[in-house]
């Protein structure tokens, strides 16, 4: 076996043990003999590479120099360790089975259990584990995720920075306060108590030990609930308003003009919401004082928030205090000459002169005249023009199939612009407006197999193009992409780029890619699959037989967005029996994808999982815990 074959083992093998460490207990024996597998891949791994040394990023691994990224698989084991505050993990020769026992089942634990018994590395600490080491990361590389796991990780890290009392970490906690406020919702502070209260707590901190970082952070809260406006329930509004009483008026005043001024969110609502929160006997003052600082050129913005319905009592304040702002000035002026609209307006005038037109002398001209006049206008990427363009040889097209002359020209021209422009680095997205009427290539099969395969340059609209215009060379297509095979990162490329590519032929593409690659590829097959309405029926159920757990739950997701599709393979999922129980490992498998997908299915798995919860014997035990834990999270869905 190679180093590369070693490390893909290894990678699959971690991702297979950890989802049947969040499974099983530790002392399960199923979980007691795949620890032991898995340690098999680690000792191959460590033959080549001694310590294993995993560094990890938001969606990307490194490992001996490489990164690992692009796919699945990877992404999905940087995501959890990186949401268990990983920074590196180190492997080391001697490791043992339960010294893995000890470091798979902490990491796969729930975010908020594992964060209460102080994280991965406090559970290594206790347990003794001298063959794995790790770094944890520091506050400011958790700030660039986004999620509802994420945001569990800042509530209990408010809580943690206060009882610590580390200055430095407080200072970075005050440094990077906006960026970490923006991660909740207007909602998740009215409604999360605990939220709340440590949020409460680490503010009344920096008030008694250092006022300026106290007034920055909390107007850095009050700015993130006016960039998401929605009004408390009367019933927390007192709660939510001690936030900020102790916020002076000037602190207050100049956190209002900054939104106003600066933030195209800030709208009626987010005035509402800052009424609501202040105390209306200090509107008065904070009118007067914020008419006096807002920057006239605001005034548009102004009178569209304060000019509004008499129903407040504290909107007239406002109103009669910004009433100088929005009064319209008398400008003088002259006409400007603007060569460039001269240029655009002369175009549409062609185009219109074009659409008009039927004698092919004239209609040559006036196509010859565009070829030569406008083509700054397509340089220049004028969507507006370039539609009007694409529009009327639609219309010509349609009304005269045979284009002839200088129609014919302006088309070949205006398509090859086209075309070219899906080889770009950062294709331009209006390209998805004329790519359906892109029918021939000018640039020939030659130069996509050296862009694609040689390069390594694909995106979705060159997908299209090749799908669209080379059906016949499908059979290149496969040949150059199995020969490449090895190189995960543009095979997983590829395959991500057939994501929304609805079509007969992305669908047989992908279960093709899907034939000669490795586990990793398949698992971003299956997911790209998802994106796509058309689905095989009988080639995924047989994946539900045959596959791995995290082959058959990528599988059952793609089923689950057909209703028949979907119950057969429940039906699939529960039909595995046996009078001793010899079954149930795939059963137990089963309800844990249904329990890692819950929306997708759950309810229509009811009736099997009332029948597995009834089992006799004591064989089944898991299986009847197991059925009711499920049934137990459908029904609290259901709430």
């Amino acid at each position: 076996m190679t180093k590369e074959e070693a490390l893909n083992e290894f990678l699959y093998g971690l991702r297979i043990i950890l989802n049947n460490a969040s499974a099983y207990p530790k002392d399960h024996p199923y979980f007691l003999q795949s620890v032991d597998v898995f340690r098999k891949k680690l000792v191959n791994l460590l033959s080549f590479l001694s310590p294993v040394r995993i560094d990890v990023a938001v969606k990307s691994l490194s490992i001996d120099g490489r990164l690992w990224e692009k796919a699945l698989l990877y992404e999905d084991l940087a995501s959890l360790f990186h949401l268990r505050k990983i920074k590196s993990i180190e492997l080391r020769s001697g490791v043992n089975n339960q010294e893995l026992i000890e470091f798979l089942s902490s990491v796969s634990m729930p975010v908020k259990k594992l964060l209460r018994r102080g994280g991965v590395q406090a559970i290594l600490n206790k347990e003794k584990t001298p063959h794995i080491q790790l770094q944890e990361l520091d506050y400011s590389q958790l700030l660039r995720d986004e999620g509802e796991e994420v945001k569990d990780i800042w509530v209990y890290l408010f809580k943690e920075v206060i009882e610590k009392e580390d200055p430095g970490n407080i200072e970075a906690f005050v440094q990077n306060f906006e960026q970490i406020v923006s991660k909740f919702s207007s909602q998740d502070l009215y409604e999360d108590a605990e939220l709340r209260k440590n949020l409460y707590n680490f503010l009344s901190y920096l008030k008694a030990n250092d006022n300026a970082k106290f007034s920055k952070c909390s107007k850095n809260l009050l700015v993130a609930l006016l960039e998401n406006p929605t009004l408390p329930a009367q019933e927390r509004l007192d709660e939510i308003r001690t936030f900020f009483q102790d916020l002076t008026n000037d602190d207050l005043v100049n956190t209002l003009v900054e939104s106003i001024s600066k933030s195209e969110n800030f709208n009626n609502l987010s005035f509402q919401v800052f009424t609501t929160l202040i105390d209306q006997a200090r509107h008065k003052e904070i009118a007067e004082e914020v008419a006096k600082k807002i920057n006239p050129k605001f005034r548009k913005r102004v009178k569209e928030i304060f000019s509004v319905s008499q129903d407040s009592y504290v909107f007239p304040i406002y109103r009669q205090a910004m009433e100088g702002l929005w009064q319209d000035e008398v400008v003088g002026g002259q006409w400007a000459f603007d060569p460039h609209l001269l240029q655009v307006n002369y175009g549409f005038l062609l185009l219109n002169l074009l659409a008009q037109e039927e004698e092919p002398q004239a209609l040559a001209l006036m196509c010859e005249r565009l070829l030569k006049d406008c083509v700054g206008l397509v340089k220049e990427r004028n969507w507006e023009f370039m539609k009007s363009v694409a529009d009327l040889l639609n219309d010509k097209t349609r009304r005269n199939p045979h284009l002839t002359g200088g129609l014919e020209k302006l088309q070949e021209s205006f398509y090859h612009s086209i075309e070219t422009m899906a080889f770009e680095e950062e294709p331009p997205q209006e390209l998805d407006y004329f790519l359906k009427d892109l029918n021939k290539s000018s640039l020939g099969i030659d130069f996509y197999l050296k862009e694609v395969f040689e390069k390594r340059k694909i995106n979705p609209f060159i997908l299209r193009l090749w799908l669209k215009i080379f059906p016949q060379e499908l059979d290149v297509f496969y040949e150059n992409l199995e020969r490449l095979k090895s190189d995960i990162e543009f095979l997983a490329k590829i395959v991500r780029n057939f994501q929304g590519q609805d079509s007969f032929l992305s669908l047989e593409i992908l279960k093709e890619i899907y034939a000669f690659s490795n586990n990793i590829i398949r698992l971003e097959v299956l997911k790209t699959m998802q994106s796509i309405s058309r689905i095989d029926k009988e080639f995924l159920l047989l994946l539900l037989k045959q596959g791995d757990f995290s082959v058959k739950k990528q599988a059952f997701l793609v089923l689950a967005k057909d209703d028949q599709a979907r119950q057969e393979a429940l039906d699939e999922f529960f039909s595995y029996s046996h009078p001793f129980g010899l079954k149930n490992k795939i059963l137990l498998e089963n309800m844990m994808i249904l329990e890692d997908v819950k929306g997708q299915g759950l309810k229509d798995a009811r009736s099997h999982l009332v029948v597995l919860s009834k089992r006799p014997f004591f064989w089944n035990k898991h299986v009847r815990e197991k059925a009711a834990q499920v049934m137990g999270i459908l029904d609290a869905g259901e709430d």
